[in-house]
């Protein structure tokens, strides 16, 4: 019996096992091609659901509700080389139609953009930059609203606020703006009409209007007339990384984007700098940058206070100012809340 023979009958005589052991094999090589196949198309998904998201934006700047320069965007770019946009970005009330046909849509997402950020886009919608009144709708708000080309749709915005809507001081203005909006056109996905930062399954509900006619409308512009933003995308660059963006920012950075403004005071004998904030507080990191670069640095707090009482005379709603050294200020022992009887400076009508 030659060895070729020998091996032939153990194989047939032990062919029940075999053919398990080769069955198993197939089983195994079936599930990783499987696996690896599956894997490769959901990656392939996952990629494809973040382009129509995120388009080709590679880093992001939120401000949340604090509003910067919208021309902190190109200061950062003319730096850095790459493609960026500066975006308004806010909650809206959609209402499409009158009587028993309107439908409204309370999810709604307001983008006030300029023209650069529809470069980021996979592919751009047609006609140009956004004019005054035009909307694009994301195709989801345009069927849930069943608006087309052409229509007129209410958009209900409110307004940004540096103070709670219930404190006494805040205005007492209507906060909801009503802001009556063409749509020019209906954004696909791949038009970034799905864009937000938000990773969860429920699509976006998105209309896009003018960056600069949405300032002008909210009246959002500061004190030098430049339009505010609260959000910043960076397209893909060499560049385009956080070190690199970070370290840009820090250069460009103003007062301004931080909300505070800086000015000379001037009268006889003086000459200093003010720095006030718009948000009412200025910001811990932003006073102890100021008390680094100044040795003289002197804190100012202005509040309101409900009553101020002398014996048994009272003044109701009334501003209270603190004026400390904040490089030399003692702290508060613990539990203690200050001298009930602490100086004070009277303006000479309240004093009699």
């Amino acid at each position: 019996m030659t060895p070729l023979s020998l091996a032939m009958r153990s194989l047939w005589y032990h062919r029940a096992s075999h053919l398990i052991v080769a069955l198993g094999a197939a089983v195994g090589i079936a599930a990783i091609v499987g696996a690896m196949t599956i894997g490769s198309s959901v990656r392939g998904s996952l990629e494809r659901l973040s382009s129509q998201r995120l388009g080709k934006t590679q880093l992001i700047l939120a401000g949340g509700d604090r509003l910067f320069r919208a021309k902190l965007g190109n200061d950062i770019a003319d730096r850095i080389g790459v493609s960026i946009s500066s975006v308004m970005v806010m909650p809206t009330v959609a209402v499409y139609g009158v009587g028993e046909q309107q439908r409204r849509v309370g999810s709604a997402q307001l983008l006030g953009v300029d023209d650069k950020f529809w470069s980021l886009a996979p592919s751009k919608p047609s006609g140009g930059a956004l004019q005054p009144g035009e909307a694009i709708l994301g195709s989801e708000l345009a069927t849930r609203l069943g608006a087309r080309e052409g229509d007129t749709v209410l958009l209900r915005v409110e307004r940004p606020s540096l103070l709670p809507r219930d404190m006494p001081l805040s205005s007492g203005e209507d906060p909801v703006e009503s802001l009556s909006v063409r749509v020019r056109s209906i954004a696909s996905a791949d038009q970034m009409g799905r864009f937000t930062l938000s990773s969860g399954a429920q699509l976006p509900m998105n209309v896009f209007v003018s960056l600069a006619w949405l300032n002008e409308q909210l009246e959002l512009r500061d004190s030098t007339g430049q339009d505010r933003a609260n959000l910043v995308l960076l397209g893909p660059g060499r560049d385009a990384n956080v070190a690199r963006a970070t370290e840009v920012m820090r250069q460009v950075w103003r007062a301004e984007d931080a909300q505070c403004t800086v000015r000379a005071v001037t009268a006889p004998g003086v000459s200093v700098y003010e720095m006030r904030s718009d948000r009412v507080f200025i910001d811990a990191p932003i006073v102890a940058a100021a008390a680094s670069a100044s040795p003289d640095l002197v804190g100012v707090l202005t509040y309101f206070v409900s009553e101020l009482k002398s014996g048994e005379r009272t003044v109701p709603y009334s501003m209270v100012t603190a004026i400390g050294d904040l490089h030399h200020a003692a702290p508060l022992p613990a539990g203690s809340r200050g001298s009930p009887h602490a100086t004070a400076i009277v303006p000479g009508d309240m004093a009699d």
